[in-house]
């Protein structure tokens, strides 16, 4: 998925209920029962734990990483 897609995705699943429940939905269905926030949370912290895993010039597309030490 490009970069745009995924935007594009996550802005719909902010601004159409229906397509928010349905995806929650489906999501049930497969067994995995959570919110979008809490989905939020896990792929941050996911983020953050790669960012403290690896040397930065490794991950040079994290958000502002040009700025961390």
């Amino acid at each position: 998925m490009s970069d745009d897609h995924a935007r594009k995705f996550v802005e719909k699943l902010k601004d159409d209920e229906k397509f928010r429940e349905r995806f929650l939905g489906f999501m049930k269905k497969e067994g995995f029962n959570c919110t979008i926030e809490e989905l939020t949370r896990a792929r941050w912290e996911s983020l953050i734990a790669t960012h403290y895993s690896e040397p930065l010039h490794a991950r040079p597309n994290l958000p502002a990483s040009e700025h961390w030490d």
